[in-house]
């Protein structure tokens, strides 16, 4: 009988780099026009629509550790929709970078982009846990202590503390970040051909 292993997270942790749960392998050209979906269309195995494809793993218990472990990450508001803890960290993840390039200095700037490193870090570390727990589950038989409500609560938790320190660092910093914009809007324009 085939081992179920599970290696995707071991790669990052260092908290730049966010680690979503996916189910499909290759790039979405694969799986929404390629050989991928024929196949599984003629197979019968195809589900779902473009928005939210789906498909049953040939191996039941891949299929059941999926659907464990996506009902864990998708109702805790984790990876999926517009409030979710991915969606909001890539967010201030990219404003991170514009302060950076576009604003002079701003007070703790270097403490703060290392707070959202370490949350971005913690995180991922959560969900990996998450993943591996559930994995053993399925894998060795043995049982875990993650439900949904648990991991949405660990959500809530990361959320929470990322607005907290993102409001603290924007307010603390707002006057200089508003005086920045302000130069930038009286600056004469130039137009370039």
């Amino acid at each position: 009988m085939p081992r179920l292993e599970c290696s995707w997270w071991s790669a990052n942790s260092n908290g730049w780099i966010l680690s979503p749960h996916a189910r499909q392998t290759g790039s979405p050209q694969s799986h929404h026009g390629g050989g991928f979906k024929d196949q599984l269309a003629q197979n019968g195995r195809l589900k779902g629509d473009i928005c939210h494809p789906d498909y049953d793993f040939l191996d039941p218990r891949v299929d059941a550790f999926f659907h464990a472990l996506n009902q864990m990450v998708h109702v805790s508001g984790w990876i999926h929709g517009i409030g979710a803890l991915t969606v909001q960290l890539q967010y201030v993840k990219g404003e991170v970078a514009a302060m950076a390039a576009l604003f002079p200095p701003l007070d703790g700037f270097s403490k703060y982009r290392e707070t959202v490193r370490g949350i971005t870090a913690s995180a991922n570390e959560v969900l990996f846990r998450v993943v591996g727990d559930v994995l053993s589950q399925y894998r060795d038989g043995r049982p875990h202590r993650w439900t949904p409500r648990r991991v949405k609560q660990a959500c809530v938790n990361f959320q929470d503390t990322l607005l907290n320190e993102r409001n603290e660092f924007v307010g603390r910093n707002q006057e200089t970040l508003l005086h920045a914009l302000e130069a930038e809007s009286l600056a004469p324009q130039q137009v370039h051909a």
